[in-house]
């Protein structure tokens, strides 16, 4: 699953109600959400142009500014 959040993309689309993306200052635990937390990668680490996320957010705000800050473009949908 870390593979695929980090592979080079032209859009990862988040459509899942579980969160994947945090910033590489968080750690699992204080990014939260206990079962997924294996799961976690680092905003920074997202090699897709594109991410968007559906209604139930992907990432954690300072995932999404770190993410932003390397040269990508997230749109978040509101709830």
């Amino acid at each position: 699953m870390k593979a695929l959040l980090k592979a080079q993309a032209d859009l990862l689309w988040f459509g899942a109600s579980a969160p994947y993306v945090k910033a590489s200052a968080q750690t699992s635990a204080e990014a939260g959400d206990g079962p997924m937390m294996r799961f976690w990668v680092n905003g920074a680490d997202i090699r897709a142009k594109v991410v968007g996320e559906a209604p139930i957010w992907a990432a954690r705000q300072l995932g999404r500014v770190k993410y932003a800050q390397g040269g990508g473009r997230i749109n978040t949908m509101p709830r």
